[in-house]
């Protein structure tokens, strides 16, 4: 693994429509071990690949939750654009629940851990 910056915590994430299935992982890494958390969503025919990226978000941030307030800086790694524009978009959109989890999670991060949200292109 390469560290292009010096966050305390890395969150990788990452979801999957493989076999028909929509299958989510985040795995939060620093400089002593690994935290890794997986779901399965279920068959594509009930849920969407789009709505396993939300839920992978939701993965990482409930492992950041896991860390001490003392952590001050964390990198959330998306590889799915359209996940990235929605979560800084406010309007309806689908799996728009999942949205508004995301950012009651970030806000609580931000409350307990002192944490500011950024985005570098």
């Amino acid at each position: 693994m390469v560290c292009t910056r010096l966050d305390e915590i890395q969150v990788f994430t990452d979801g999957s429509g493989l076999n028909k299935q929509v299958s989510v992982a985040a795995v939060a890494s620093d400089s002593c071990c690994e935290l890794t958390f997986t779901y399965h969503l279920g068959p594509l025919s009930e849920h969407t690949a789009f709505e396993g990226e939300f839920v992978c978000i939701l993965l990482g941030l409930h492992l950041l939750h896991s860390y001490p307030p003392s952590v001050s800086t964390a990198l959330i790694t998306l590889d799915n654009q359209a996940a990235i524009i929605a979560i800084t978009n406010n309007i309806c959109q689908p799996s728009q629940y999942l949205l508004e989890e995301i950012h009651v999670q970030l806000q609580s991060l931000q409350h307990s851990h002192h944490w500011l949200c950024m985005h570098f292109e």
